[in-house]
């Protein structure tokens, strides 16, 4: 790999400038008679002799090419992309970088630091993020059956460089801090999921709003000078993670105006219904439009009920773990959370396909909502502590008591419902 001749640094390929040090990168000669590679400031070729003028980089010689007319004027078809190739482009930008921060995440959450960490360092997101945006831009490359000229492929294989080696810059001078900074947090972290589990920033979709666990490291190393200085280490790990997560956003953002300069500079054309796009990215489950109407919170129920980004990730995590087992595609949608000390280990979950819950003592249940028959609220009137039980198709499901009695109900309501209404689908088929 091609080093920085400043610092050192290894290249990325087609790299302008170095993004440790931002050092100029010398582009290559092509001698224009026999197209060998020239060492900067040849003034002849050193295999056909001619003279080589003037400076010309690879681009160079394609734009030249081009000039001299070995542009295909049939290839200058309009291409009209629309909301299917944004939204297209949009996952091919986040969804791998979504599976590290994920990962990172809920490793976080649980207190297993060495395996969070891995998701970022030894440059598997540096890598990701490369391939994202590659992938991108290999998108528009290709778009409409590779009708793009010859002149307009190189003007957004240029923009990609530019995009790569500027404005990219910032985020991989933090991964960089990251990767130098990494050794000494793993030092810091214990190899064992106990201890610290404070370390986590706030991550894309915006499920974390992290910060250092000072108490966490306090039991570990006293208030000493040195726990002082882990403490600042922490501290700057955890802020830095903030500023790529933030600056992984900004970047599409980015990506996303260069798309009006590619569309004006090209013969990539942009037909976007606003409207359309905004309904497909808010749009919601049936089930949770059903689930939010009768899952109202009130500030009685914030304490052990949440719905979609709102779940604590160390919550979703101790749920998985314990009763909830999700199926390929499936998503939680709101959780309950029954335990005395906010673990989350026992409950109701509801998803985008079935109720899934358990209670103390007892194995996890799951029922999928197309097969909601019966759904009825049982009242204790034996025993002196009063208390309803939940049950689905005759089952007992699960007891309310005390303050919890009237969210009992409207679990009842909104599942009477969810079967209402897969019943109705199920007439008009």
């Amino acid at each position: 790999m091609e080093k920085c001749k400043n610092c050192g640094t290894d290249l990325i390929p087609d790299a302008k400038f170095c993004m440790n040090c931002g050092e100029k990168v010398d582009l290559q000669l092509i001698c224009s008679g026999c197209g060998a590679t020239l060492p900067p400031g040849a003034a002849f070729c050193f295999s056909c002799g001619k003279a080589v003028g003037k400076q010309t980089s690879e681009l160079d010689s394609v734009h030249a090419d081009i000039a001299l007319g070995d542009e295909d004027e049939s290839n200058t078809k309009e291409i009209v992309l629309g909301n299917e190739e944004l939204i297209k482009l949009r996952a091919i930008y986040y969804d791998d970088v979504l599976k590290l921060i994920n990962g990172y995440s809920e490793n976080m959450a649980v207190g297993r630091g060495h395996d969070a960490i891995y998701f970022i360092i030894h440059s598997k997101l540096y890598r990701t993020y490369l391939k994202s945006v590659n992938n991108c831009f290999n998108f528009l490359l290709y778009s409409g059956d590779g009708e793009l000229s010859k002149r307009d492929q190189s003007y957004i294989s240029e923009k990609k460089d530019e995009f790569l080696s500027t404005e990219s810059l910032e985020l991989f001078n933090w991964l960089q801090e990251l990767e130098e900074l990494s050794d000494e947090v793993l030092r810091i972290l214990p190899s064992k999921s106990n201890g610290i589990k404070g370390l986590a920033g706030s991550f894309i979709s915006g499920y974390i709003s992290g910060s250092v666990n000072t108490e966490a490291i306090d039991s570990l190393f006293g208030n000493s000078s040195e726990s002082k200085e882990k403490d600042a280490v922490i501290s700057k790990w955890d802020h830095t993670i903030d500023d790529v997560f933030e600056e992984l956003d900004n970047l599409w953002n980015l990506f996303i105006d260069l798309l009006d300069v590619i569309e004006k500079n090209t013969a990539i054309s942009w037909e976007i219904d606003s409207e359309a796009l905004t309904e497909h990215f808010s749009k919601k489950n049936p089930i949770e439009s059903v689930l939010e109407k009768h899952l109202e919170k009130n500030e009685e129920d914030s304490a052990y009920f949440y719905f979609n980004s709102e779940i604590p990730v160390k919550k979703k995590v101790n749920a998985k773990e314990s009763y909830v087992r999700l199926d390929e595609g499936e998503e939680i949608i709101c959780l309950y959370d029954s335990t005395l000390f906010g673990g989350a280990k026992e409950g109701i979950c509801f998803t985008t396909t079935g109720v899934y819950w358990k209670g103390s003592f007892s194995e996890g249940n799951f029922i999928d909502y197309h097969n909601l028959e019966e759904i009825t609220i049982k009242e204790d009137t034996v025993s002196k502590k009063k208390h309803k039980t939940l049950c689905i198709n005759g089952i007992p499901a699960y007891a309310f008591t005390g303050n919890n009695l009237e969210f009992g109900e409207k679990i009842r309501n909104a599942l009477d419902e969810i079967k209402h209404e897969i019943e109705v689908e199920h007439d008009g088929d």
